[in-house]
This record gives C-alpha cells, sequence and structure tokens, in this order.
C-alpha cells in the first residue's frame, strides 16, 4: 500500500528487498512526474499500490441486453463503427455509432485526440467497457474505455483493477507500470512459514499477485470488503512494519542519554 514500501523489511535478520528500493525503470520522465504525485517514485511503492476496486470485463453482452437496464454498472460490448462524427453543441464533441447487430449504441467523448477519431472510423470492430445510460438520442457511453479489435482478440480471464490515480496518469498506463513492476520486483518471503501457517495468512507473492490480477472467478464480496487471505496478508505485513519501525525508534531513543547540566547555585522553588 502506499506508504508501507518499508513493510517488508521486518525483521532485524532479514536482509532487505534491495531490489524493490531502486527507482522504477523504464519511464519516461513525464510518467515520473505523474506517479510522484500519488506518492510512487519506486519499485517497490508500485508493487505495493494497490487497486481501490475492480472491473469484470471478463463477460461479453450484446447491446440488446445491456440497454434492457440503464445504469446497472460498467458492461462490455463487441461492435462495428458505423459513424463517427464531431459536433460542435453543445461543446465540441466526438459522438461515434456503433451497433453489433442485436442493436445500437452510440459512444461519447467530451475530450479526445486526433488520433482517437481516425481510429474510430466506420467499419472498424471495437471492444467498449463503460456505463449506458439514457441519452438525447438513445443509449449511449460516455467516455468508455475501448480498443481496436482484431482477428483472435481474447476476452481477459482476469477482473481488471482500477487504481488510485491523478490527472493525466490513464488506468490503462498506470495499470502496464504497476505489472510490470511486480514482474521485475524481488517478492521473496521475508516472514517464517511457522508463522503464517499459524496465523492462516497466504505467501506475500501470492496475494500480491493475486490482488493485482484477481482470478474471475475469486469471491467477489470478500475481495470488495477487503477480508479475502490476501488483503489479511498486506493488513498483517503493513501493521508489523509500524509496530517494528516503532520499536526501532524507540530502542534508539532508549540507546541515548542526556548530558547533565552542572548544578549553579541554588534552584528556586
Amino acid at each position: 500500500m502506499p506508504g508501507a514500501s518499508c513493510k517488508h523489511n521486518s525483521a532485524a535478520d532479514v536482509p532487505p528487498r534491495a531490489a524493490t528500493s531502486a527507482g522504477p525503470p523504464g519511464i519516461n520522465p513525464a510518467q515520473t512526474r505523474l506517479l510522484a504525485r500519488i506518492g510512487l517514485r519506486t519499485l517497490a511503492d508500485l508493487v505495493l499500490h494497490l487497486p481501490l476496486r475492480y472491473d469484470d470485463e471478463t463477460r461479453l453482452s450484446t447491446i440488446a441486453e445491456a440497454t434492457r437496464v440503464l445504469g446497472g454498472g460498467a458492461v462490455v460490448v463487441e461492435c462495428v463503427v458505423r459513424d463517427a462524427q464531431v459536433r460542435f453543441k453543445p461543446r465540441r464533441t466526438l459522438v461515434v455509432t456503433v451497433d453489433d447487430g442485436t442493436g445500437e449504441l452510440t459512444l461519447r467523448f467530451l475530450n479526445f485526440y486526433p488520433s482517437q477519431q481516425r481510429a474510430l472510423e466506420p467499419g472498424v470492430r471495437i471492444r467498449a467497457v463503460g456505463e449506458i445510460r439514457g441519452g438525447f438520442i438513445g443509449a449511449e457511453m460516455v467516455h468508455p474505455r475501448w480498443r481496436v479489435l482484431t482477428e483472435g482478440t481474447p476476452m481477459p480471464d482476469r477482473l481488471t483493477p482500477v487504481y488510485p490515480t491523478t490527472q493525466g496518469l490513464s488506468q490503462p498506463v498506470l495499470q502496464r507500470l504497476v505489472s510490470r513492476a511486480v514482474a521485475q520486483a524481488d517478492l521473496s518471503e521475508t516472514l517464517p512459514a511457522s508463522l503464517l501457517g499459524g496465523l492462516g495468512l497466504p505467501p506475500f507473492a501470492q496475494s500480491l499477485h493475486l490482488l493485482h490480477a484477481p482470478p474471475a472467478d475469486i469471491d467477489a464480496a470478500a475481495l470488495t470488503n477487503r477480508t479475502h487471505p490476501a488483503w489479511r496478508r498486506m493488513k498483517f505485513d503493513e501493521l508489523l512494519a509500524q509496530q517494528l519501525s516503532m520499536r526501532m525508534h524507540r530502542n534508539s531513543r532508549s540507546s541515548r542519554s542526556a548530558l547533565p547540566l552542572p548544578l549553579a547555585g541554588r534552584l528556586a522553588r
């Protein structure tokens, strides 16, 4: 978790994870500045930047199915672009009309780049993820996540993490950086097996991999409520790091002694 990057240097007889204390490699200066805004300055910070929630993008819906219940949460649809226009009233907006053979849907982008407009040309097949709501001209998604599909593009088999972020740092970019950090970092275990077994806690690496990329069939309630064993392991490590830090500071203070002050005259009452 943010602010808990020291947690796994957790015992005097366990060496620190040197590999996770270095700055994140392969990140450009602009990304470095954006990551610093949310306190992510090292590889360990990225590894321990845990999701706020998860989106389920593993289930595909038809547009007809998805528009039966508007505002029911994010859905995934695969569709073909039929029309894309920039409209200027009431504000500059990219309006894209798509269909999948079962129904028609409008994708509305209030902020967009020319490259996105060029990519969403008629005839292109895309996968869009977002919440469908009623609009002026029918059902629409506002600012959906989308990608152009190629032959054989697979559906995700894991839940999609949604991380705390900042303006200018998109979820796909942050997801990619965190995933790369988890792959590069030293996630070796620091707690003895006897302690883990006695407390019913899973291994550290297993817990982190699960929290950053949960399987689709996971207990969603335990994940959302943070009662899943993987969340319990993270909480335990954070509390352990806090207690160890307090003990270290206490020992440091105890090893110091104040200089005696010479007595000069009588003490006033």
